[in-house]
């Protein structure tokens, strides 16, 4: 199974550049309580339910986890939602880690996870074929220009490079 727990991030990017049927790369979208109330406060938990990008599950972390888990990583600036997604991943070994945001995808990476950004998600659809390869280059293009996702002018150009070398699907 293709299962993958996300923070707010990516659907909200995604979301903000007319692409969040990209999130149907994978199965099952695992949604902690914490990011579906985030979600939903953005509007885009409603844009996954009704246009049916995914199927979400959602998965309860009770106050006592986060606070556990906010203990060990207090020298991190994380949000209650990103506790709450450290601690999914924890408990689900067989899904890959969606974050745009590097505190958190550092800290999951320290677990030994494998962490995809929206950039990612992206150059996936392509690799499936949901995307050509000018459709590409548009979602990486509107997600560096039309987004509230902060990538550096460094790694765009990474990206671009990236692109350039991927063969046509």
């Amino acid at each position: 199974m293709n299962k993958a727990i996300t923070d707010t991030g990516p659907p909200l990017h995604l979301n903000q550049i007319g692409y969040i049927r990209l999130l149907k790369v994978f199965d099952t979208l695992l949604v902690s309580t914490q990011v579906k109330e985030e979600l939903q406060e953005y509007g885009i938990w409603h844009c996954l339910t009704k246009e049916k990008a995914v199927h979400l599950q959602e998965e309860t972390i009770i106050d006592d986890e986060i606070t556990k888990e906010q203990n060990r990583w207090k020298d991190l600036t994380l949000h209650r939602a990103d506790v709450s997604v450290l601690v999914l991943v924890q408990r689900t070994a067989d899904a890959l880690a969606l974050t745009d945001d590097l505190v958190l995808r550092r800290a999951m990476e320290s677990l030994g996870r494998v962490v995809v950004g929206s950039v990612g998600i992206v150059i996936r659809g392509y690799r499936e074929k949901r995307l050509s390869k000018d459709e590409l280059y548009k979602c990486v293009d509107l997600l560096f220009n039309d987004s509230s996702l902060y990538l550096s002018r460094i790694f765009r150009d990474r990206v671009q490079k990236l692109i350039e070398e991927l063969e046509e699907a």
